[in-house]
């Protein structure tokens, strides 16, 4: 029997042009947001790397509300790598949900179990009893984190009553 990985690269071998082309097709469908990431990541090791070698100084302080702390480094434009401000971490966040909103940028934020209303957990619930969807699948049908799906599946959260949250779309 062989394992996952195994099966993989011999069916790689086996069909090299079939798995070329879904290559592409996944990175066509992707391509904006794999750019994205790498623009991200390079930009990151290339301030940390400023920051190292005494390019950039970086504060003892959060540029935003004052806070004495390590604060992090935050790019309104990732093409821009020494345009740096430094924030917390809770001005980070904020900063970060600004820029994605105004790129357009949607991105999964892990769901604590309290923030979970009745109707997410019991559709997520009815999702996977019907056996079509993944948990990934149900994560993103339903707005949540696979991590949350999981721990539903397997009876480890509930909904909290009282708290009331709009569903993501």
């Amino acid at each position: 029997m062989l394992n996952q990985a195994e099966y993989g690269k011999r069916w790689r071998r086996k069909h090299p042009v079939t798995y070329t082309l879904m290559k592409i097709r996944w990175y066509t469908r992707r391509q904006h947001e794999w750019d994205h990431k790498l623009r991200r990541h390079r930009c990151g090791w290339l301030t940390s790397m400023a920051i190292r070698h005494g390019i950039i100084a970086r504060p003892t302080h959060c540029q935003s509300c004052g806070t004495g702390c390590k604060p992090n480094a935050h790019h309104d434009d990732y093409s821009q790598v020494l345009d740096v401000r430094f924030y917390c971490r809770s001005c980070h966040n904020e900063a970060d949900k600004a820029r994605e909103e105004r790129l357009g940028i949607e991105r999964v934020r892990p769901t604590k179990r309290h923030d979970l209303t009745r109707a997410e957990h019991n559709r997520a619930h009815r999702l996977w009893a019907s056996g079509k969807y993944s948990q990934r699948q149900i994560g993103r049908l339903v707005g949540i984190d696979n991590s949350t799906v999981s721990k539903i599946v397997r009876g480890l959260t509930q909904p909290r009553l009282g708290i009331r949250r709009e569903p993501a779309s």
